[in-house]
């Protein structure tokens, strides 16, 4: 004991290529079972010698050895992730950005999402539509999934052209204007009946059916196949008149706002993106409003440029 206590006290020399490190080693014997503690073990290198090379980054051992000084473990500014994290891996420490889960709290997660926890068809069909890691044919369906917003949007986009928009009398290649609106027509058709389909697969299949049409997703899912529903109603109820013609274009407003936040849900970058401007909503909600001051002086600056005689 007596014998630890004096070895505690030594003062030892790490040289970190070329950069010399020195402390105690009772510091390096704060967080065992890693590179440092196990080279001033009894026996160990750094021990007996007093001193070690190491041909690793000096700036990561800096706040390698800050951290079994202080306990806190921060990644230095100039070190990317990916290096770091090899760092870390060398030095035998946890890195605390890295979580694995256990297959038993994964499971646990989607069953308080909604998956149902007896083997059958229902959680069949909700790891089809929910988790896209969990069949090679549920990974393909994501990504036709995003095909087909990306269809959606593109379809919605090229219909605004004034060639279809006014109704002129075109052709190319041989088919006509009334030809090609015909094609959309049977695209977007195809496009609600399978977004139709996927969001009562989901509804049938969850355990939550109660509050399912209460979660963002699913209003945002709801929202990219229901004007197409109530346009479809307004239009055949009743004329063509001014009011009507309004209403159906503010639909498919809706209809092009559901089916963009619809590929934002179905992108994990779109998701991290999401809430990185969640919790950032109060500094976004201050550059808003220099933003619109920014527009205000610009357009009041502009106006009486441009109108000198106004006095």
């Amino acid at each position: 004991g007596v014998e630890n206590k004096e070895d505690g006290e030594k003062v030892v020399t790490v040289n970190v290529s070329g950069k010399l490190f020195q402390t105690h080693v009772k510091t390096l014997r704060k967080v065992p079972n890693t590179y440092l503690s196990d080279l001033v073990q009894p026996g160990g290198e750094l021990l007996d010698k007093g001193h070690v090379f190491v041909d690793r980054n000096p700036s990561a051992f800096a706040m390698v050895l800050a951290y079994y000084r202080t306990d806190v473990l921060v990644r230095p500014p100039i070190i990317p992730e990916e290096l770091w994290a090899e760092e870390l891996q060398f030095y035998r420490i946890a890195n605390p950005f890295e979580v694995h889960f256990r297959p038993e709290d994964i499971r646990e997660g989607y069953i308080k999402a909604g998956m149902p926890p007896e083997p059958g068809w229902r959680q069949t069909v909700w790891l089809f539509f929910e988790d896209p890691a969990s069949s090679l044919i549920a990974g393909v369906h994501s990504f036709f999934g995003i095909f087909i917003i990306l269809v959606a949007v593109a379809s919605f986009i090229t219909e605004t052209h004034p060639t279809f928009r006014l109704d002129i009398s075109r052709e190319w290649f041989g088919y006509t204007t009334e030809n090609v609106r015909n094609f959309f027509r049977m695209l977007e058709l195809f496009i609600v009946v399978y977004f139709t389909i996927e969001l009562l697969g989901r509804l049938c299949s969850t355990t939550l059916w109660r509050s399912f049409f209460f979660q963002i997703p699913n209003v945002i899912d709801l929202i990219a196949v229901l004007p197409f529903y109530v346009g479809l109603m307004v239009g055949s109820s009743v004329g063509q008149g001014f009011l009507v013609v309004r209403i159906f274009r503010l639909v498919r407003i809706f209809r092009i706002i559901g089916l963009v936040f619809k590929l934002g849900k179905s992108s994990a970058g779109a998701k991290v993106l999401g809430k990185t401007l969640l919790h950032s909503l109060r500094e976004l909600m201050i550059l808003g409003v220099l933003f619109v001051m920014a527009i205000i002086v610009c357009s009041s600056l502009m106006f009486y440029c441009e109108t000198p005689d106004l006095g």
